[in-house]
């Protein structure tokens, strides 16, 4: 799946309890593991917080969450996003989540090694592997890992 493809988080108002105007909310991911950093658009700058407005019609507004650079997480879910009312300090929603990094299978420990060969073997025992597999071999062209758009 390319980068183009990828659909961004979306975040609205399930009940805006008499609000008439726009709720704005700010969100942030604290800690030292795995942290997110967030952007309003696809090629934004992205920052440490974002600061967004929800409309009362429950009509939800997008934005991206990246993995900070060289900050992945340690195990799932020590990651968060914080929604924050923009005016308070108290977390209104808090999202765990993994900020994940691709490795170099040589560096894997044990342990990731082992979660990676389970989940491989699970993939396989419902013929998602195989279709996977297949994709990447049948009717391919050596060209496409050599293009522009591969990696993104």
């Amino acid at each position: 799946m390319s980068a183009g493809r990828r659909r961004p988080p979306r975040s609205g108002l399930l009940d805006p309890d008499g609000a008439a105007t726009p709720i704005g909310v700010s969100l942030d991911s604290p800690g030292s593991a795995g942290r997110v950093v967030f952007a309003a658009e696809r090629n934004a700058q992205a920052a440490n917080q974002l600061s967004l407005e929800l409309p009362v019609d429950g009509t939800p507004v997008d934005f991206w969450g990246l993995g900070r650079f060289q900050s992945p997480s340690r195990a799932d879910g020590d990651a968060r996003i914080n929604v924050r009312p923009a005016t308070g300090n108290v977390a209104l929603l808090t999202v765990p989540l993994m900020v994940r990094v691709r490795k170099d299978a040589q560096t894997l420990t044990f342990a990731e090694r082992n979660r990676f060969l389970s989940a491989l073997a699970r993939l396989s025992e419902r013929g998602t592997y195989q279709n996977y597999r297949d994709m990447h071999l049948d009717n391919t062209s050596d060209e496409a890992h050599g293009l522009d758009g591969f990696l993104p």
